[in-house]
């Protein structure tokens, strides 16, 4: 019994560290991209997609809080690293598994879902790993990353040029 609560109390801990209200939006934007580019027909495609994206945002947040630890046990000393919680090569190991499953999630929509969520993996990391220190760059790729949410949606229901307007506006808002 005591293996099993120390096994949830694990769990729960994996799941802070992905913070499922900012996985939540990533989803709620890439279904909105899709309803914003005209239809949400396949309904499943819309679905696999956000859950895709949720994926890849856990991903994105785990891989965050592994580049920024030792700025988090100054300012954020209760995330799960600084606290001690979770150790570090573990939340490594756990966002590139996150970054892969959404990947494969994103191979059951169509190529093209998957070609957006292997370039938007690849930038999630390389943002968190060096262009969040930059001025102009860093603020470039979360721009971008904001804008292919939308993108996603609409690549999910074979609509991508109609989900560049949103994808645009969420760009330039987030720059």
């Amino acid at each position: 019994m005591q293996k099993r609560v120390c096994f949830m109390k694990k769990i729960h801990v994996y799941f802070e560290i992905m913070r499922p209200v900012n996985v939540f939006i990533a989803m709620c934007s890439i279904i909105m991209g899709a309803f914003l580019s005209g239809t949400i027909h396949p309904l499943s495609s819309v679905l696999l997609a956000a859950f895709a994206g949720g994926l890849l945002a856990g991903g994105a947040n785990a891989i965050n809080d592994f580049f920024d630890v030792e700025i988090d046990r100054i300012n954020k000393p209760n995330r799960p690293i600084p606290s001690g919680r979770l150790q570090p090569k573990p939340v490594y190991v756990f966002s590139i598994c996150l970054f892969c499953c959404g990947c494969l999630l994103a191979a059951l929509v169509n190529g093209a879902a998957f070609l957006v969520a292997f370039f938007t993996s690849i930038l999630l990391y390389a943002y968190s790993a060096r262009l969040k220190r930059t001025i102009l760059w860093g603020n470039l790729a979360v721009s971008l990353i904001t804008a292919l949410a939308f993108v996603f949606g609409g690549v999910a229901v074979n609509r991508f040029g109609l989900s560049l307007i949103p994808a645009g506006f969420a760009f330039f808002f987030n720059f």
